[in-house]
């Protein structure tokens, strides 16, 4: 749960460098432990990917709270951009938002952890 709120970015980053056995390359003990720790460490408020979010979603005239932020900060940015378009846009997701964000960050997650590793969205496609 902790990882959920930080950057996909710097989730990534974390994962790598437990299983290469932490900072010292030493080994982890407790994997859940170091990675709870880390993520603690690396939550500081607003995020620069949350800033980012933000900004974008008040120049299509949205308001977002900080859970919708936290939930756009785990995808891509050119993917979270496209969310908070489509909130913009469909007159239902802009009622609940957080509701519609939280679905299409899952969508967008579950896209990403099939893709084979160096695939494109191009080859995707076809």
């Amino acid at each position: 749960k902790s990882l959920a709120r930080l950057p996909f970015h710097k989730v990534r980053d974390l994962l790598i460098e437990c299983k290469l056995g932490g900072k010292n390359r030493m080994g982890v003990q407790n994997p859940t432990r170091y990675l709870t720790i880390g993520a603690e460490k690396e939550t500081r408020g607003l995020g620069v990917e949350q800033g980012i979010a933000m900004e974008f979603a008040s120049q299509q005239g949205l308001c977002l709270n900080l859970d919708c932020l936290d939930e756009l900060a785990c995808v891509p940015r050119p993917r979270s951009f496209d969310i908070i378009r489509r909130v913009a846009d469909i007159e239902e997701a802009s009622e609940d938002p957080l509701a519609f964000i939280t679905e299409e960050v899952l969508k967008v997650r579950a896209e990403l952890e099939a893709r084979p590793w160096g695939a494109t969205e191009a080859a995707a496609e076809n």
